[in-house]
């Protein structure tokens, strides 16, 4: 799942992706992408 955060627009003005902000407390969304990511590559090797 990926959660909405004001955080990602505020990304996006800044021209940075989310990974990369500056606020700790917003970083912790780019954990949800990274998250989607193991289970798209899992999914993947199972077939």
């Amino acid at each position: 799942m990926i959660r909405r955060t004001l955080g990602f627009p505020k990304s996006a003005l800044e021209g940075i992706p989310i990974r990369d902000i500056s606020e700790s407390r917003l970083r912790v969304f780019w954990n949800d992408y990274k998250n989607l990511g193991k289970e798209i590559e899992e999914i993947l090797s199972n077939e």
